[in-house]
């Protein structure tokens, strides 16, 4: 409740209460998005600021992702996993529709 109205800015208690799932998946996809961007804005600063003239540059690392690495790729295991979990949620979301309409 706290993660609704205070990092996803939800306007009262009501509000979040009326909200459906699918809504808050997409405010929070846009919270994550914005905390990344931050992280990256940050990062490009931080970069600036150790790459200036007064340090050594043998001592510097060469690039930004070895100095702030950000992890922004899916493992494929893991992609694999979510792929086979969707395909298996589809068949049974089409067995139990076709159990229902009793075709």
């Amino acid at each position: 409740m706290s993660v609704a109205l205070y990092d996803l800015r939800c306007p009262s208690y009501q509000y979040v209460k009326r909200m459906t799932w699918a809504e808050f998946l997409i405010r929070l996809h846009g919270f994550r998005r914005g905390q990344e961007n931050d992280m990256m804005m940050l990062r490009e600063l931080s970069w600036i600021v150790y790459t200036a003239p007064h340090n050594d540059p043998k001592k510097i690392k060469k690039t930004k992702d070895t100095f702030w690495p950000i992890k922004k790729a899916v493992s494929s295991s893991r992609r694999e996993n979510m792929i086979e979990a969707f395909k298996k949620a589809q068949e049974k979301y089409l067995e139990e529709k076709r159990l229902k309409d009793g075709s």
